[in-house]
């Protein structure tokens, strides 16, 4: 059996005749409704059908594979930041410059996912908050709290157009989330767990496998 390897690696990505192509690909998608093949999409974005196949395996793998190469870089992005003693301010705002940046991936995952993508990459973040709030392994439900709080704000952010002249409200406001994690949710962590798992399991279902 093929292991399930993405295509859409960062080097590749990086050339730009890959990118123009995967640029294309990504508008017919975007636009169009369920391919039933990866020909069809290939010949409504201009490509030959082996240039789709170099990019991804099959039709059903276009959101699989943009999810992957998005949280791959997010992640990265990260541990950089992370590793260089970032402030939590500077993660969050390299955070929504990069869904900025993207928006054109990422209107294809929400379309597609909701705000499962931002609760993966606000988890990504989790280990740098527990240290900063101070928070022992005993307080998981308060910090799950904090991760659907924080992905209902980017994701209010996100579905009122992605505007970088809200960027900076945003991260001033996620950061009040942060500051005050012990403050607002001691005593109330009882109220986490069903609501998370219930949106964790909402928003996965929506994503193709």
């Amino acid at each position: 059996m093929r292991k399930n390897i993405n295509r859409l690696t960062e080097k590749r990505m990086a050339n730009r005749k890959f990118w123009k192509n995967e640029e294309k690909i990504l508008k017919v998608f975007y636009e169009g409704d369920n391919y039933a093949s990866a020909e069809e999409v290939a010949k409504r974005a201009g490509v030959a059908r082996s240039t789709f196949y170099r990019h991804h395996r099959a039709v059903r793998m276009i959101i699989p594979d943009y999810r992957r190469y998005i949280l791959l870089r997010h992640r990265k992005l990260i541990r950089r930041l992370v590793r260089n003693s970032a402030s939590i301010k500077v993660i969050y705002v390299r955070m929504i410059y990069s869904i900025l940046l993207q928006k054109r991936f990422f209107e294809v995952l929400v379309k597609n996912g909701g705000r499962s993508i931002f609760i993966d990459m606000v988890m990504v973040v989790k280990p740098k908050i527990r240290r900063y709030a101070r928070l022992s392994r005993n307080n998981e439900k308060m910090l799950s709290i904090y991760v659907v709080e924080v992905t209902e704000l980017i994701y209010e952010w996100f579905k009122a157009g992605v505007k970088e002249e809200n960027i900076e409200k945003l991260v001033e406001n996620i950061i009040y989330l942060t500051d005050t994690i012990k403050i607002r949710l001691e005593g109330h962590s009882g109220l986490v767990s069903a609501n998370f798992c219930a949106i964790m399991r909402v928003e996965k279902e929506k994503i193709w496998h």
